[in-house]
């Protein structure tokens, strides 16, 4: 699968995975009050996120929408199959977070 992109009149197809990091990338770059393009850049993440939860890549789901800080989307793209998956993997996440902070914190 890959996704149709229009950038500057030319039409681009990539592929979810490719297209999650400049997604990612362009979301924290995006003013917080220019809603069209956040909006454009939504859509984009709600045809990414499926995909990725239905090809085994769902930490790179929850990736993207942590950083795009719009992790309780997550919810509508998870099932019983993906459960397991996504809840190790952001438990790890929380853990490696902590511990992070934690020595840096101490140093």
């Amino acid at each position: 699968m890959y996704l149709e992109t229009i950038i500057d009149d030319k039409t681009f197809l990539l592929s979810p995975r490719h297209l999650s990091g400049e997604v990612a990338k362009e979301w924290q770059e995006v003013e917080e009050n220019d809603k069209t393009q956040q909006e454009t850049l939504l859509k984009l993440v709600k045809e990414i996120v499926p995909y990725n939860m239905a090809h085994n890549a769902e930490h790179e789901a929850c990736d993207l929408l942590m950083e795009i800080e719009r992790l309780e989307m997550l919810e509508d793209y998870i099932d019983e199959n993906a459960y397991g998956k996504v809840c190790l993997y952001l438990t790890r996440y929380v853990r490696k977070t902590r511990c992070f902070t934690f020595k840096k914190r101490t140093l």
